[in-house]
């Protein structure tokens, strides 16, 4: 099956990059590039004026960012992929909002896998408005991807996660558990540390749910004021002084 070639446009204000990528595009016959761009206003132009199928985007643009530039187009419809430099907190809102990204320098390999894949996949504008404000140090969602299709939760939502082998369960205050076929760990990374907590190897949990710490079997309890649902979990050893101390903090 012939597929119409996407129209490409490079945002990156690193030249080396933006010759590496034209490099990697013109080994396809898929791909027809439209310009390229090393900031957000010129690229702001770009859009406007040409009608744009992927945008090849870094994330830090001088002082601005590549969310800024879609801030400006809420009713985009190209795809987009994002380009970064190894920067945890970049890292983890694409993460975060489950975007696809490539990692400078970027391997030929992996831009070929990831252009094949954006031509297969759909992204809400939901889940880049995610990323955006992991971005800006104001987490208040998460995309999660599981069988069923992507889910944007609010933190406020989550009570626990639970791990299953290399699964994860997601224990929404609604009653619901949607499941997503990533260990623990991956989520003990992602979720905000401010409210929520790795008390056992089987566990992260949001503070604002516990009530109660039990001593004499070192777990802690769960409840939903408004439905009363209730859960204890179990508190490993080596988190026990951590907890009691986070806890006796709380205001």
């Amino acid at each position: 099956m012939t597929h119409k070639p996407l129209r490409v446009l490079i945002v990156d204000d690193e030249e080396s990059i933006r010759i590496i990528t034209k490099t990697y595009l013109a080994e396809r016959t898929d791909i027809l590039l439209i310009g390229e761009c090393e900031n957000v206003p010129d690229a702001k132009v770009m859009l406007k004026k040409n009608q744009v199928d992927l945008l090849l985007l870094d994330i830090r643009l001088g002082d601005k960012t590549g969310f800024d530039l879609l801030a400006d187009f809420p009713d985009f419809s190209f795809k987009v992929i994002f380009i970064t430099a190894y920067d945890q907190y970049a890292l983890k809102a694409l993460k975060v909002g489950v975007l696809d990204y490539l990692l400078k320098p970027i391997g030929e390999d992996d831009f070929h896998l990831a252009i094949d894949k954006v031509r297969q996949k759909l992204v809400s504008k939901e889940q880049y408005r995610v990323a955006a404000e992991h971005l800006q140090h104001k987490p208040q969602r998460i995309t999660i991807n599981t069988r069923e299709g992507l889910h944007i939760l609010w933190l406020e939502e989550i009570m626990y996660c639970e791990a299953d082998g290399g699964y994860t369960t997601f224990f929404l205050n609604d009653g619901s558990k949607p499941i997503v076929s990533k260990p623990l760990k991956e989520y003990e990374m992602l979720l905000p540390e401010t409210t929520f907590l790795r008390v056992h190897q089987s566990f992260i949990v949001n503070i604002n749910f516990v009530t109660l710490f039990k001593k004499e079997n070192c777990s802690i309890i769960l409840k939903h004021k408004l439905t009363g649902y209730t859960k204890e979990i179990p508190v490993s050893t080596r988190k026990r002084e951590e907890i009691i101390n986070l806890l006796s903090g709380l205001k």
